[in-house]
């Protein structure tokens, strides 16, 4: 099933091409927050917002890029080849992530996949993909199957129980350690498979000297990269895929070892975790720039599932009036919106500049 919504960053020439395509074209001009150009297409909408993010999103969204955004804007064809414009996403290399947290409920789960040119026309054909965007655990579990059989040895699970994970945490006093150790296992047994492999991938959850040193202290040799949401490239996507399907197949074992069968929507609901803190940084900007804000007074956020929810207090002009108070706080809290994925639920509340005590907090203060 294809995605109905596709995100493209656009230089400044981009930009005025587009504007010239829209002027042209059978467009209905519409108002969006935020957003220097936004219209409504054949069965798409298009919205450019002031950061030069390009929104395109409907049923036509798909056709309108390949026929339109491509060939007049963009001048170059990314949709459905990434393998193109990147050639470094299907060259052989391997993919890391995890799933769950073991010390709360059911097992955290790390797992190594491995792509290159034959395999990644493959999970394209499976759709792989973020496991985070995949809202059915049936389809998690079942893409998880699909990739094992795919892949065979050319991917390595590790999943680590309460107890052993609450034993191994005893002795790292680190979750991003205890990650880095889980990681470099993972790569470890895979390179056993694919002793040629010449680069790992992993999202940036830590130090990248934690990894090289818990390789290190294996005997492991390989070229690591870590970067923000590495969750784009096709065998970090198929390594969190086969990560999710872990934990959940161990979620359905505890249940069926305590007689209860466990649904891990409703435990989402149960669990919270901290905002990313590339994603706080982002939210404290938004605020600090709006004008007659003149400090932060707080910033919290809490992912809640794979919701966002964020608790934003700014200090103002002590001249602002209540009803100009109302429309700053409104301000900040739509471009919140406008700029910030996932984001659910949005409380700005207002302090007078008076009472600023002169320290603001650091953009990653989360809620405790």
């Amino acid at each position: 099933m294809k995605p109905s919504s596709y995100v493209f960053p656009l230089t400044e020439a981009a930009r005025g091409k587009l504007a010239a395509v829209l002027d042209a074209g059978n467009y209905r001009r519409r108002t969006v927050p935020y957003a220097a150009l936004a219209a409504e297409g054949r069965d798409c909408q298009i919205t450019l917002y002031t950061s030069g993010k390009l929104v395109v999103q409907g049923r036509g969204a798909a056709e309108w890029i390949e026929f339109v955004l491509e060939p007049e804007v963009i001048g170059q064809a990314r949709l459905g080849y990434e393998q193109v414009v990147d050639p470094r996403l299907t060259s052989a290399h391997m993919g890391i992530d995890e799933s769950g947290k073991g010390d709360f409920f059911g097992p955290l789960v790390i797992a190594a996949a491995y792509v290159d040119e034959q395999l990644a026309p493959e999970f394209q054909r499976l759709n792989v993909r973020d496991s985070k965007t995949i809202t059915s655990d049936r389809v998690a579990e079942q893409m998880g199957a699909d990739l094992r059989r795919l892949l065979g040895s050319r991917c390595s699970v590790i999943a680590i129980g309460p107890r052993a994970y609450n034993r191994l945490y005893a002795g790292f006093q680190n979750v991003n350690r205890l990650l880095a150790w889980g990681h470099a296992r993972a790569i470890e047994n895979l390179l056993e498979v694919i002793p040629a492999c010449p680069r790992a991938l992993s999202d940036q959850f830590g130090p990248k000297f934690r990894i090289e040193s818990a390789l290190k202290a294996r005997g492991v040799t390989i070229k690591l990269e870590q970067r923000h949401k590495a969750e784009s490239d096709p065998a970090v996507a198929a390594a969190s895929v086969l990560a999710r399907a872990g934990f959940l197949r161990g979620l359905r074992e505890l249940g069926a070892k305590i007689g209860v069968e466990l649904n891990v929507s409703a435990v989402k609901g149960l669990m919270d975790s901290s905002v990313d803190t590339d994603i706080l940084e982002q939210v404290y900007r938004l605020a600090a720039e709006t004008p007659r804000v003149k400090g932060i007074r707080f910033l919290r956020g809490r992912n809640i599932g794979e919701e966002i929810h964020l608790d934003v207090n700014v200090y103002l002009d002590g001249e602002c009036r209540v009803f100009e108070s109302d429309f700053i706080a409104g301000t900040i809290r739509d471009k919140i919106f406008a700029s910030v994925e996932h984001v659910k639920d949005v409380r700005v509340g207002v302090t007078p500049a008076s009472a600023q005590a002169g320290r603001k907090p650091a953009p990653s203060q989360q809620a405790g």
